[in-house]
């Protein structure tokens, strides 16, 4: 997953400054180069002209995650330590988590006698010549990525080995967020994701920070602030001059457009006016075309990606949660397509047949790649591919389709519960990932009660297994806020009241 970059300050006294110079100069480069989350700073540069030297000094190792200290001496005796230095030690191990944190280099092949008897008994640092700066440099360098377990970023987006996993998406927002009312917490998580885009150098990390969290966006009140998130994360995925230097235009530009289309299509989605209309396209069929229209766009646009992905993979070989979401935001535009068409007929038969394919291709991905993100993918492509072959049955009324959305349907509650089991999120994010589990087994019982020959049961079997449901809805509510699944346990209830009549 990508990280946020991790600083390091770089602390120096009098003839330290060339050391210093070499390190922050390799800590660039390996940065620009190689892009490494890394950004490192001089303190000594920061503080030049400062009122308060000691509270600069203090800031800028207090939000650091590592920090050098290079233990150059006297130029009186060439006998002893920087006072200065050593009073800056003392402030980056009060600031430091722990001593680890802190790489200590030292121009002499032993510390002076007078080095603090406490301080020699934590430090063992790297010994370094002035005339081999730059083997030190790398060094240094090499206990970095060490120490932060930290891993280049240049090829993240055709990456084999990438690894993604949902439950680390909330990670970077301070605790303190979610201690706040759900409507605040929402907003400010929002900021934060803003500011993190923002800080990356890098449109590949931009593009993969915001696929990363791209399925949690539904999770969301879709106000103004929302859209207006949106509307700034489309600014944010679009190349630059800089960017079209360190990649191959054709590259970069596909994935672009793909993740301006999964944007757009989120947007849309997720308007009050759509989804109304969605529930009810025959009561305003202008505008329900035009919102199938805009659906079928983002489809034809999603399509080209997929076409060159498969036609081209020499240029366009892509990591694999790309390639998932390219097929499965494809096959979801799609359906929104069908879903403001009047009534299914046989015309949709293809799209259906595309739909499919794409979803199992998902399913296929997912089971080569995304390990170790606990089946997420699979859950979603598995509930809708039984809402594929629903569509397909009211078409046709072929009963093997049956079978096929009951295969679906089943695998999906099963997946999904597994979400519940290991969520670690809380609050609002809790209750959304356990929103799903809940709608696929409600979803299930509300096919044998349409469909009567999907399973042969009475209305007395339906309303137990919904009484079932509602107590298992239940019991998971009086452990956690409700939030979101007040709408779960009010369309229960109305699922009963349909039952009874």
């Amino acid at each position: 997953m990508i990280d946020l970059y991790k600083k390091i300050s770089i602390i120096y006294g009098g003839s330290g400054a060339e050391c210093a110079r070499k390190i922050d100069e390799r800590i660039k480069a390996m940065h620009e180069n190689e892009f490494y989350a890394l950004r490192s700073s001089i303190v000594a540069k920061q503080i030049l002209g400062g009122a308060n030297i000691f509270k600069l000094v203090q800031q800028a190792i207090s939000s650091s995650a590592i920090c050098i200290i290079i233990l150059t001496f006297d130029d009186i005796d060439n006998t002893r330590v920087r006072q200065n230095v050593l009073v800056e030690i003392g402030m980056a191990l009060m600031a430091v988590k722990n001593l680890d944190d802190c790489i200590f280099l030292c121009e002499k092949r032993a510390l002076p006698d007078d080095f603090p008897s406490d301080l020699k008994s934590w430090i063992n640092p790297n010994y370094f010549d002035k005339n081999d700066l730059d083997g030190i440099a790398e060094k240094v360098c090499k206990e970095i990525v060490a120490n932060l377990k930290c891993k280049p970023y240049k090829n993240i987006l055709s990456r084999k080995g990438y690894i993604y996993d949902y439950r680390n998406v909330l990670n970077d927002i301070p605790p303190a967020i979610f201690e706040e009312k759900a409507d605040i917490q929402l907003e400010h998580i929002l900021e934060c994701w803003l500011d993190h885009i923002d800080s990356f150098d890098f449109i590949s990390e931009k593009i993969m920070y915001l696929f990363e969290r791209i399925k949690f966006f539904p999770d969301f009140n879709t106000n103004k602030k929302f859209f207006d998130f949106l509307d700034a994360l489309r600014a944010a995925v679009k190349p630059c001059e800089a960017d079209y230097e360190k990649y191959d235009p054709r590259f970069i530009n596909t994935v672009c457009s793909l993740a301006v289309a999964i944007i757009d299509y989120t947007a849309l989605k997720l308007r009050k006016d759509v989804i109304r209309c969605m529930r009810h396209p025959q009561a305003d069929k202008k505008f329900a075309d035009e919102c199938g229209d805009k659906f079928s766009a983002m489809a034809e646009s999603m399509r080209k990606f997929i076409d060159k992905t498969e036609s081209r993979p020499d240029i366009y070989d892509y990591n694999w949660l790309i390639k998932i979401l390219a097929y499965e935001y494809l096959a979801l535009a799609e359906m929104k397509v069908l879903n403001f068409r009047d009534k299914y007929d046989g015309g949709v038969s293809a799209t259906l047949d595309h739909v499919v394919y794409c979803y199992e291709k998902v399913i296929e991905l997912a089971d080569d790649y995304a390990g170790t993100s606990d089946e997420l993918w699979r859950g979603y492509a598995e509930y809708d591919l039984t809402r594929a072959y629903e569509a397909y049955y009211k078409i046709t009324g072929d009963a093997a389709y049956l079978c096929k959305i009951k295969e679906f349907s089943l695998k999906s509650i099963i997946t999904r519960k597994a979400w519940c089991r290991s969520n670690k999120f809380r609050g609002v994010f809790a209750n959304a990932l356990s929103f799903e589990y809940f709608l696929v087994k409600k979803h299930e019982l509300e096919i044998r009660y349409e469909i009567k020959e999907y399973d042969h049961c009475t209305k007395e079997d339906i309303f137990g297994d919904l009484a079932e449901l509602d107590g298992e809805l239940k019991e998971y509510c009086d452990a956690t806020e409700l939030g979101r699944l007040y709408d779960m346990k009010s369309s229960i209830d109305e699922f009963r009241k349909l039952l009874a009549e």
